[in-house]
């Protein structure tokens, strides 16, 4: 080939390239990810067992005790603040936050301090955008009012996503005297209907009758992240398998509650997909159904007559022990307007409210009344496609520190309709500074407003509030201290 031949088919396929490269660059790549939007927000909440109690009779302040057994969240928004926090066991704000409120307080607190609850997973992007708790703990005492075998939790903050995961291998809340004998009682009825009375006369008292819940594995999921198409989803998820309630009576295969959200602003989507999903659920081993107005057995295998005697049983059975089985509804709510796009739902689950407690424990600890909710879950999203935030974004108010406190009100909580209502109002942060205000740490009032709110009644309110928790703590002591040493007068002076 000569060199002119060669110049040529050289000169032609630099052409050629040349050509065909704006058509090469104007494909994206496979893995391209689709923009996302200038204002976005996301949070989330899930919990499998949701725990609120209070001693009888209620003291002057509620909801003494509470726990999620095990727990997830996360939030996530435009402004790059990610956040996700897993636990397989959340005793809530007053337990995790009080040592914090001591060094806010102005107290002289030690680096590194508080350390982390040992049960409690915190991710924060981009100090700690990864963190897990010990996995294999047992928590509780075998013949105590409460066990739990804690498996694991993990917790990813960062910027492609927000993820939490915790699950239980088992967990027993321990019931009262009262329902253990109810449990019993209901028992021996079922299988007098049933088989006849020999075989009520066989029934045994057993160790599950003291149980008021007992469930077999329990898992809580919570992620905020982009899809492929570009839409921002939020999802919420717990899964309960083997729930057993009143000594064993009645038995659920499985509850699953599930919150998925997603927004595109670009689209104008806004969808929510708020549900709870029941398993199998028998009451003495009978076909049953829960609904908002509580538990029925009957099935086309039950015959009417039978199921009338067994409801009656059933119905014995539950208001001798106190307790209520109802279904929880679930709702939701999504807005796409030109200023952006928000949805918000959340699924309530199973509430069994009922007493519990040891009745070896003295004071008003041996019965307590407790309302547990098996299975919630709850998503907020919003996001805008313009540089102004949404009117009426769904997203977490910010607080005083700037601390996370998506976990202070769970969104599946009897509480949470208000919380979710207050919740849609406020803007998010990043649509707060889209549209031209200062980042929280350096807002700033004006006039007598500014003069009432700054950092010294700050300071003032958090040292009354310590000064009131503190107060509370030594009054229960003291009762307690007083209450043994009466006690313990009474019994002298009833030695001869």
């Amino acid at each position: 080939m000569g060199a002119g031949r060669r110049r040529s088919l050289f000169t032609i396929a630099t052409v050629m390239l040349f050509a065909g490269a704006p058509v090469v660059v104007a494909w994206p790549s496979a893995g391209a990810a689709a923009p996302r939007p200038p204002v976005f927000s996301s949070s989330s909440y899930t919990s499998a067992l949701h725990i609120m109690a209070n001693p009888v009779p209620t003291p002057f302040v509620a909801e003494l005790g509470r726990g999620d057994l095990p727990q997830g969240s996360g939030s996530w928004d435009a402004s790059g603040a990610a956040a996700a926090t897993a636990s397989t066991y959340y005793p809530g704000l007053g337990v995790t936050g009080g040592a914090a409120l001591v060094c806010s307080a102005g107290f002289p607190c030690p680096p590194g301090f508080p350390p982390p609850f040992p049960t409690v997973a915190t991710a924060q992007y981009p100090v700690t955008p990864d963190a897990s708790v010990p996995t294999g703990q047992h928590l509780g005492d075998p013949g105590g009012p409460v066990e739990a075998q804690a498996l694991s939790a993990i917790a990813h903050a960062g910027t492609d996503r927000a993820e939490s995961t915790a699950s239980d291998g088992g967990v027993r809340l321990g019931g009262t005297s009262a329902s253990a004998a109810a449990a019993l009682a209901f028992r021996r009825q079922a299988a007098s209907i049933l088989h006849g009375p020999a075989a009520a006369s066989q029934v045994r008292p057993s160790a599950a009758d003291g149980d008021a819940v007992r469930v077999d594995e329990l898992t809580a999921h919570t992620r905020q992240s982009f899809d492929d198409s570009g839409s921002l989803v939020s999802i919420a998820e717990s899964t309960l398998h083997g729930v057993h309630l009143l000594g064993g009576t009645i038995s659920i295969r499985s509850i699953a509650t599930t919150s998925v959200a997603r927004v595109d602003p670009t689209s104008k989507l806004a969808t929510n997909d708020s549900h709870t999903v029941l398993g199998a659920v028998t009451a003495a081993g009978q076909p049953a159904t829960i609904d908002e107005r509580g538990i029925t057995i009957g099935s086309n295998a039950v015959a009417p007559g039978l199921a009338q005697s067994l409801n009656d049983a059933l119905g014995q059975a539950l208001t001798a022990a106190g307790a209520q089985v109802v279904l929880l509804s679930a709702d939701k709510t999504t807005t796409a307007t030109d200023a952006g796009v928000a949805s918000s739902g959340q699924a309530g689950g199973i509430l069994y409210a009922a007493k519990l407690g040891d009745p070896r424990l003295p004071g008003p600890v041996n019965a307590v009344a407790t309302a547990v909710q098996l299975g919630q879950a709850g998503t907020l999203v919003s996001a805008a496609a313009g540089a102004v935030g949404v009117a009426g974004a769904v997203g977490a108010p910010p607080t005083v520190s700037g601390a996370d406190e998506t976990a202070a009100t769970p969104l599946g909580s009897p509480a949470s309709s208000a919380s979710v209502a207050g919740l849609s109002q406020q803007p998010t942060a990043s649509a707060r500074r889209s549209a031209g205000t200062q980042p929280r740490g350096a807002a700033r009032l004006s006039g007598k407003l500014a003069a009432t709110t700054d950092g010294g009644l700050l300071g003032r309110v958090k040292t009354l509030y310590l000064v009131m928790t503190l107060t509370c703590l030594a009054l229960a002591l003291g009762t307690h201290a007083l209450w043994w040493a009466r006690l313990r007068r009474a019994r002298g002076g009833s030695r001869p």
